[in-house]
């Protein structure tokens, strides 16, 4: 097997980064979407299974948390710097997927 050397980040390496609006927009989509396929009791789990800290059990709940982490420090650095603003949004109730 051959070797190649690579630049690698450390795990405990803190990484500034700039992103747009829109691309954090991008990202939202791709968590909303991804819980979209859910149905409430497997959400109700999956948040059951995070705060027992069993998301490695779970590889969508692993994914789930990343994507909920980021996110929320993306919120978090905005709010910090000024850069959010207040609005009225609709938020739509979640469909119970059991009636029909």
């Amino acid at each position: 097997m051959a070797q190649k050397e690579l630049s690698v980040i450390p795990y405990d390496a803190i990484i500034k980064l700039e992103i747009s609006g829109g691309f954090y927009a991008r990202l939202q989509q791709l968590f909303m979407d991804s819980i979209a396929t859910k149905s409430k009791e497997q959400l109700q789990e999956l948040i059951e299974n995070l705060k027992k800290g069993d998301e490695n059990k779970d590889p969508f709940a692993y994914h789930f948390e990343t994507l909920f982490i980021m996110l929320r420090s993306i919120e978090q650095e905005a709010e910090k710097q000024g850069v959010t603003n207040r609005q009225e949004v609709d938020i739509p109730e979640a469909p119970d997927q059991n009636q029909e």
